[in-house]
């Protein structure tokens, strides 16, 4: 044991001294993911594959149980076998990236088999409540239902009602609102040609059924949610307080698309965000400034820091960092992005008190190991495989491409911050670019201007936001300083994606393609960091 603790502290030294090299949580995390997409794709040879819009036959099911047992047990044979080979250390780190492999196979298999799929035939009545923010589409009014009574109860459904112009866009209807309905469950299916699963996004959120409800097929009425679970509610709760929020902008004057950015950018409430909009956010590479993630908690935790900077005060100083952080990701709609930066972010603070350091991949690799136990289907999150890989490339790049500039510039703090800055937006946007192409068929060209405004204007409009919810007399003022900077943004960016080449469109790349460009960029950073050093 003491020649074990030697080796270890000897290796974390090492680890410290040699950078990224020591962090054993990362293969743990990708032999998981590797296990979890390997069951499902062991479900879909038994008919009980995420992609399937049938109900699972009865023989489906019991082959997808045997298969489920048969794996469970692998694991545990590798398990005993690991603990047995605690003195052959190289056959002991195989059999746990075995076993990692084999629970995440595991935990998907069972996600599989207690997934629900069949649906009601015909017409069915049931009694829900309304879980997302309600959004226009077309001639129809687009949310979430979570069923709470009727066949469906505990369910998750995607309803579209027939637009009644006389209600206005919203219909009456908003987050948390009760209602009695009726109308026919579907299976979802996909829809367009690109490589986006709407069948499989729909999954990912829990979500196995669409419906579309007539105008005259619903009406209000209050709903028993006591049946729900602690989350769930709080959920519900956590919506109500971010409408009231919202509408607290709104009576300040904030309206139009100053709005949306701001509710998007502070609430994490996207529905206000039209296409326009969104397009030219992705045109110009700013999307990623839509979609909450690191940057905004990051923002958010140094706040706190700051504020209750001191030594005495630092205990007290991480834990209500922390606790801002997660309650933010909370009202936030609890996004995949946001729950990794929020958990890595835990790490980073933990990590803090114990005056530990470079620790960043194993605090990333840990988060998603937490997140694929706790849901394996977050792995095909969209928000969360982009989310992932921009960190990613920035704790694996970034500290190499600062340094290739440090010594010719000195102590020149301008120059290195601009660097600083523009090698961030680099390495970011390298990591997420096949990723951006395989899915949106699109990759911006001028990001590194986008991220030279955005990043400024979002942590003004972050800082704004708290002082416009905290330091009410001065509501005026911040409001419209809110209005300001977010309507600066919107010009900018609009005026960025009209410029020639913005970006190039009507991009399309396989899976497998995806996955040999991040191969190739990789070797290509190996390649470039040798280089260095031998020239250095």
């Amino acid at each position: 044991m003491k020649g074990m603790a030697g080796r270890l502290g000897k290796g974390i030294k090492r680890g410290r001294d040699g950078g990224w090299q020591l962090c054993p949580l990362l293969p743990v995390a990708l032999c998981m993911a590797t296990g979890i997409v390997a069951g499902e794709a062991i479900g879909r040879t038994v008919g009980m594959g995420p992609d399937s819009c049938m109900a699972a036959t009865a023989a489906a099911t019991s082959a997808a149980t045997t298969v489920t047992s048969f794996v469970a047990a692998a694991a545990a044979i590798s398990f005993v076998a690991a603990v047995a080979a605690h003195r052959l250390r190289m056959v002991q780190s195989v059999l746990i990236f075995v076993l990692m492999m084999l629970l995440g196979a595991t935990s998907s298999l069972l996600d599989l088999c207690m997934a629900d799929k069949r649906l009601p035939a015909g017409r069915t009545v049931y009694k829900a409540v309304v879980t997302s923010v309600p959004q226009q589409r077309g001639n129809s009014i687009s949310c979430d239902l979570l069923m709470t009574a009727g066949e469906m109860a505990g369910r998750k459904v995607r309803a579209s009602f027939a637009l009644d112009s006389t209600m206005g866009n919203t219909m009456g209807l908003q987050a948390g609102d009760g209602l009695t309905a009726a109308s026919v469950m579907r299976y979802p299916r996909n829809f367009g040609n690109g490589n986006f699963d709407y069948v499989k996004y729909l999954w990912v959120h829990g979500i196995g059924a669409t419906t579309f409800v007539a105008r005259n097929g619903w009406r209000k009425s209050a709903v028993d949610v006591s049946g729900l679970g602690m989350t769930e509610r709080a959920r519900l709760g956590a919506l109500r307080l971010r409408g009231r929020l919202v509408e607290a902008y709104r009576k300040e004057g904030i309206g139009g698309d100053e709005l949306a950015v701001t509710a998007a950018l502070t609430l994490g409430d996207r529905s206000m965000v039209d296409r326009r909009l969104r397009d030219d956010y992705s045109a110009s590479g700013g999307a990623h400034v839509l979609a909450m993630s690191g940057m905004h908690l990051s923002v958010i935790y140094a706040m706190m820091v700051l504020l209750m900077a001191g030594s005495r005060q630092r205990l007290l100083a991480q834990v209500a960092a922390t606790v801002t952080v997660w309650a933010f990701v909370f009202v936030a709609g609890m996004s995949p992005s946001l729950l990794r930066s929020a958990l890595m972010l835990t790490v980073f603070a933990f990590v803090t008190l114990l005056n530990r350091s470079r620790m960043s991949l194993n605090a990333l690799a840990l988060a998603a190991i937490v997140m694929m136990a706790a849901n394996p289907r977050c792995i095909h999150d969209v928000g969360f495989q982009m989310s992932f890989m921009a960190v990613l490339s920035i704790l694996l790049v970034l500290p190499t491409v600062e340094g290739w500039a440090a010594n010719g510039m000195g102590r020149n703090w301008l120059a290195r911050r601009a660097w600083g800055m523009a090698a961030l937006a680099v390495v970011a946007q390298l990591g997420v670019m096949p990723l951006v192409a395989f899915y949106y068929g699109r990759i911006p060209c001028y990001f590194l201007l986008t991220n030279f405004i955005v990043v400024p204007c979002v942590t003004v409009l972050l800082y704004s936001a708290v002082a416009f919810f905290v330091v009410v007399p001065l509501r005026p003022v911040t409001a419209w300083l809110l209005k300001a900077v977010a309507g600066a943004m919107n010009g900018s960016l609009q005026f960025i994606a009209s410029l020639p080449g913005a970006s190039i469109e009507g991009v399309s790349i396989s899976g497998w393609q995806v996955f040999l460009v991040y191969v190739l960029l990789f070797l290509i950073f190996l390649l470039l960091k040798r280089v260095i050093v031998y020239k250095v």
